[in-house]
């Protein structure tokens, strides 16, 4: 009886601490489901970091970013008054990756104070609202203030679409042994300075300053710099400077903060010496916490946000860029102008050949024209010495020829293409006077823009439009590049009457159908161009459109993708004998005007669309490409340096485009 009594409490004790077991088991596993529910319900609150992230840079293998929401490549300019006519990728000696010196990978260098200015555009990679802007801007530095920076004052970075001290954020260094650190989110000049006093010594610009006494860089070890900005435009606007992940001080900032966003940029090492990596931007301030995280993750903020993840979409996108900026597009720009540089001939000239002859000979109008062009891309290809003579010689043959006496303005109603060649010499000319950096060139070509503006006021014709074909009516392809070189030249100063743009405007909107081509010359009537035959033109006359103030996004959309899709058309023509053929009477010399103006185009998109529709364009473009990278329309040999002088600015993208001086009805 005893035994069995035994038994049955130790059966009962066993049996109770199993349930007790089980059931602390499931209440744990029950309380951990609602704990990791809640955490996902929080976490959808607030999104990641990577969600956060509008644009980063890692300079590893490349300038280009590896993401960004606008345009992630890294141009260079000869200084600030030429930074229109920046040329993407790194073109400085003085600024390089540095290979394996990185926090992470590799870095980008700044090995002196002199040098060309670097900088990526600010469009939609910084969160700008006119009413209240937020985000975070991190990077990493590494170098000795008091060995490495040269005398004066340098800023790591400095973003604005003006000057520092207005609508401007920036870190710097003072220009002194023992150099300070400082953080300036600095709003409109005509707020806080109108009378634009000097800083130094200033008491309204000093308030306006985070400043970090002697801070603690050094070579050999990388220092974390974080800018958190909250509000700027609002009532309640305040910025933070972070330093190895602690806070150095908030600040208040009361003045209005006004960019005109696409002339933004995100300047690098201006006057800096030293290394720089892991630039990176998101649309929100980071909690401190986050500002810690950051900091402490040495390995690199592509691993802790997961950019180029092989699930990661945004990455992949972004790897596409830097094949674009970085390795495809510059190497063939550079094999190209090359040849560009080879085949001119000895007196200078590349002219453009077709089938038009006065007294047996090329035209003169064409030999102007075509060595013009071919000017033009060399303006944005990488400088090289052999470049920069070539374009001196080119100019020089250009100049001879300007006095010939079938280059004197004349509207006699008949075929002669001396306006084509007036329309681009004015157009290179106001091209090496936007350079900036072509000064000895300048004296000789700036005399001329204002001939020439006179000459092409003279050969307007009666419609409003320009020809070579006759005085009776427009053609659409000469009035679009027509306008856009008087546009260039009315941006430097000279005198351009409103009426002569009215006129244009009102003649090249009645040359357009309801489908979207534009008449071949004329306005519409009962013969009206089809959309195969238009669409080398349809591109240059919506964008000119747009900058007259008539234009549209959506027609401008459908003439880039109306190129796309009926190109096999103009590829039947390509390097075909004659001119206008039918079905679409479509000329050969069409072929690479309308990729050289569809890439101008993609510049009119949206900025999230960009990268995308260059891609597209690319892979056309390189389908022509003969195999000793040039490319030609013409079955013509001397037409092979139009044809790729026009594939190169295409390839480009981003040649400065004049700017709109019309504002719609």
């Amino acid at each position: 009886m005893k035994f069995l009594e035994t038994f049955i409490r130790c059966a009962l004790q066993f049996f109770t601490l199993r349930l007790v077991r089980n059931l602390c088991l499931f209440l744990a596993i029950a309380l951990g489901s609602v704990v990791l529910a809640s955490g996902q319900a929080s976490g959808q609150g607030k999104p990641s970091l990577r969600d956060e992230l509008l644009f980063l840079a890692s300079f590893d293998g490349t300038v280009a970013a590896d993401v960004a929401v606008g345009d992630g490549q890294l141009f260079t300019a000869e200084s600030m008054k030429s930074i229109a006519a920046a040329k993407p990728g790194l073109h400085d000696p003085a600024v390089e990756l540095a290979i394996g010196k990185g926090l992470v990978g590799d870095a980008l260098e700044f090995k002196s104070k002199k040098r060309k200015l670097i900088f990526y555009k600010a469009s939609q990679n910084i969160a700008y609202d006119s009413q209240s802007s937020s985000g975070c801007i991190s990077f990493w530095l590494q170098l000795d203030p008091a060995t490495d920076l040269e005398p004066g004052f340098c800023d790591p970075i400095q973003i604005t679409d003006s000057r520092y001290n207005d609508a401007a954020i920036w870190v710097d260094f003072t220009k002194e042994n023992p150099r300070d650190f400082r953080l300036g989110v600095i709003g409109d000049l005509v707020a806080w300075n109108p009378e634009n006093a000097s800083p130094d010594n200033n008491p309204e610009f000093e308030k306006r300053l985070i400043p970090v006494k002697q801070p603690d860089f050094a070579r050999g070890k990388w220092s974390h710099v974080l800018i958190n900005f909250e509000g700027l435009n609002s009532d309640d606007s305040t910025t933070e400077l972070f330093f190895d992940g602690k806070s150095k001080g908030k600040l208040d900032v009361k003045d209005p903060f006004t960019w005109e966003v696409e002339k933004a940029h995100i300047l690098l090492g201006l006057s800096y010496v030293g290394l720089m990596d892991e630039l990176a931007i998101f649309k929100r301030p980071l909690s401190s916490e986050e500002v810690k995280q950051v900091f402490d993750r040495k390995d690199g903020l592509k691993k802790l946000l997961g950019v180029n993840a092989e699930n990661d979409d945004r990455a992949k996108v972004d790897e596409s860029k830097k094949d674009e900026s970085d390795v495809d597009v510059q190497d063939l720009v550079r094999k190209a102008t090359s040849q560009i540089v080879q085949i001119q001939e000895e007196d200078g000239a590349w002219p453009y050949e077709g089938v038009y002859r006065v007294r047996r000979k090329i035209p003169v109008g064409y030999r102007v024209g075509g060595t013009s062009i071919v000017c033009s891309s060399l303006l944005y290809c990488e400088s090289r010495p052999e470049t920069t003579e070539a374009i001196g010689r080119g100019v020089e043959v250009i100049l001879k020829n300007l006095e010939h006496e079938l280059m004197k303005p004349d509207t006699t109603d008949t075929y002669d293409v001396r306006v084509w060649g007036h329309i681009y010499t004015l157009d290179l000319f106001c091209r090496i006077k936007l350079a900036g950096n072509l000064e000895d060139l300048c004296l000789k070509t700036d005399p001329w823009i204002p001939k020439l503006v006179e000459y092409l006021k003279a050969e307007q014709i009666a419609d409003g439009g320009w020809n070579y074909a006759g005085q009776k009516r427009h053609a659409s392809f000469v009035t679009a590049p027509a306008v856009q070189a008087l546009l260039l030249a009315r941006q430097l100063g000279h005198k351009v009457p409103d009426a002569v743009f009215y006129e244009a405007r009102e003649v090249l909107k009645k040359s357009r159908t309801q489908e979207g081509a534009f008449q071949y010359s004329g306005t519409v009537g009962r013969r009206q161009s089809s959309l195969p035959g238009s669409i080398a033109r349809s591109a240059i006359c919506e964008t000119t459109m747009m900058l007259l103030g008539e234009g549209n996004t959506e027609n401008l959309r459908s003439a880039i993708d109306a190129f796309h899709l009926h190109w096999d058309e103009l590829e039947k023509r390509r390097k075909k004998t004659g001119t206008h053929k039918p079905p679409y009477n479509i000329a050969p010399y069409y072929f690479y005007y309308g990729h050289r103006y569809v890439a101008q185009a993609i510049q009119f998109l949206p900025a999230a669309e960009r990268t995308a529709e260059r891609e597209r364009f690319k892979a056309v473009l390189l389908r022509t490409k003969d195999e000793d990278n040039t490319w030609n329309d013409r079955v013509f040999d001397r037409s092979k340096a139009y044809g790729t002088a026009m594939s190169v600015l295409a390839l480009l993208g981003d040649v400065p485009v004049p700017k709109a001086v019309l504002k719609s009805d």
